[in-house]
């Protein structure tokens, strides 16, 4: 099926899953509706990764999302209209910038003018960046987007984080560039031109890689949580920091370093706040998962802010398996944290099972908060048990058989309180993404195929759920399991 044929067929049943009771149970029957609202095939096959931000944002009332096609080799940014269920398909791709790797597609940037700009670049094939600028608000074919432009880096680079501040008027770049470490770029002329890069952190003891997760306020700050690389390299912890008036601060507002001073050196002590730190050591009476995972390596998943303007993240731990068992006896854990004003208090919060695949042992099937509300939680899993926290061993279901669950954190009880969200037997949904920005329904978007074999060969396709004109949807428990709940 063709993507015009595609998107005629799933465009149809788009809108009347939202429009039909009728559809939308007969979608439910074929494993596609669980819940009060819609379930809308986005994209026929599509992939994106986590540490390029934002994926998916409001922008007048339209969805957008960006994902990589493997089949047709395209970068891709589409938008969907929950009005009409319409789906606009963009394919940004260039004989230039010809790509297949999920770590290629853009990030999305709403802009002043109420535009958009798409910055993307090739997983280490490129020296800079590509980057689009939007003629309209709600761009539906490629003629209401700028042609591609290109901002040369020197050094190959990969993952795209772009935000607008409204204090500075300046767009901000984040991603991996200088001697492979994150890098920063700034632009006063919304993206046209940028300046100098500069590397703003290099790890301790020769680690390369450190990994990152950006969020921004849009008006004065942007936070990011970091590791000190790759954690199949590095025994990681997981560190805090932000940026605003031109320094870089810990969680306290105490000056790490003047942003004229980069880069931040580990070694000198100029690290961020310890979200999670690293230990091999075993729990002492009174210890336990929510103080450290012995041997628990971490990497960075997402982070918002809560109604206080205090940032929130969830991240993940995992530990290998055994030296004498199979990669699939490795185990992955998701952590919820917050920063309260004065010290991060964190939780272990749910199993998320063993990797994607073998040879990423530290790729969980995903975890993300709700921006407009961080204590709303969204996680793939395929543990047989994810809420059982009373012991780390938990089988698993399936290699592939990871589901969604949705969760509400209460900090008052130190309580996660689950139910099944999503659910396509014979299929696998991961990476979700609560989108930026404020629209006019609730939605979530994730990947969704038979398996996810590595990040160039992905048969997985695009979808989204839409509440039903509400941002607040009822659950709908009829074939969900018993809510499950953790305390502390």
């Amino acid at each position: 099926m063709n993507a015009s044929t595609w998107l005629q067929v799933f465009g149809a049943i788009a809108v009347l899953a939202i429009g039909s009771g009728d559809t939308y149970a007969q979608a439910g029957k074929q494993g596609l509706a669980r819940r009060s609202g819609a379930v809308v095939p986005l994209a026929p096959n599509g992939s994106w990764v986590w540490h390029t931000d934002p994926v998916t944002t409001w922008n007048r009332d339209r969805l957008f999302f960006s994902y990589v096609d493997s089949v047709n080799n395209r970068i891709m940014v589409s938008s969907y209209d929950p009005a009409d269920g319409r789906i606009y398909p963009i394919s940004f791709t260039t004989q230039r910038s010809k790509s297949v790797d999920d770590h290629d597609h853009p990030s999305i940037a709403p802009l002043p003018n109420g535009n958009l700009y798409f910055a993307y670049c090739r997983h280490g094939r490129d020296r800079g960046f590509f980057f689009r600028h939007s003629l309209v608000p709600t761009p539906e074919t490629l003629d209401d987007v700028g042609a591609e432009q290109f901002q040369p880096i020197e050094a190959n680079t990969c993952y795209t984080n772009v935000y607008f501040l409204k204090k500075e008027a300046r767009l901000h770049y984040f991603g991996r560039a200088l001697d492979n470490k994150p890098t920063w770029l700034t632009s006063t002329d919304l993206g046209r031109t940028w300046s100098r890069p500069t590397a703003w952190i290099i790890p301790e003891h020769g680690a390369v890689r450190p990994y990152v997760h950006y969020a921004s306020n849009g008006t004065d700050r942007i936070d990011m949580i970091y590791t000190d690389g790759h954690p199949r390299d590095e025994k990681n912890s997981i560190y805090h920091a932000y940026y605003k008036d031109n320094r870089f601060l810990r969680c306290d507002g105490g000056l790490i370093k003047a942003a004229d001073d980069l880069p931040l050196e580990h070694e000198k002590g100029e690290k961020g706040t310890f979200v999670y730190r690293y230990s091999e050591q075993k729990w002492a009476p009174g210890q336990g998962p929510n103080d450290w995972i012995p041997h628990g390596r971490a990497w960075v998943w997402d982070l918002e802010y809560d109604s206080a303007g205090n940032p929130v993240c969830v991240f993940s731990v995992q530990v290998d398996a055994p030296p004498d068992a199979a990669w699939t006896e490795g185990r992955i854990y998701y952590f919820y944290a917050w920063w309260n004003g004065s010290t991060w208090t964190r939780q272990c919060i749910a199993h998320a099972g063993n990797a994607l695949y073998k040879g990423e042992d530290d790729f969980a099937g995903g975890i993300c908060l709700n921006p407009a509300d961080p204590s709303r939680i969204y996680m793939s899993s395929n543990s047989a048990r994810p809420f059982d926290l009373a012991t780390l061993n938990v089988p698993v279901i399936g290699d592939d058989d990871y589901k969604l669950y949705q969760g509400t954190y209460d900090r008052e009880k130190r309580r996660c309180d689950w139910t099944l969200f999503y659910d396509s037997p014979g299929n696998l949904a991961i990476r979700p993404f609560a989108p930026a920005g404020k629209g006019p329904v609730d939605a979530l978007v994730w990947m969704e195929g038979p398996n996810y074999p590595n990040m160039r060969n992905y048969p997985t396709r695009i979808v989204g759920w839409f509440s039903r004109g509400s941002a607040t949807a009822d659950i709908e428990r009829a074939d969900n399991p018993a809510p499950a709940s953790h305390d502390e």
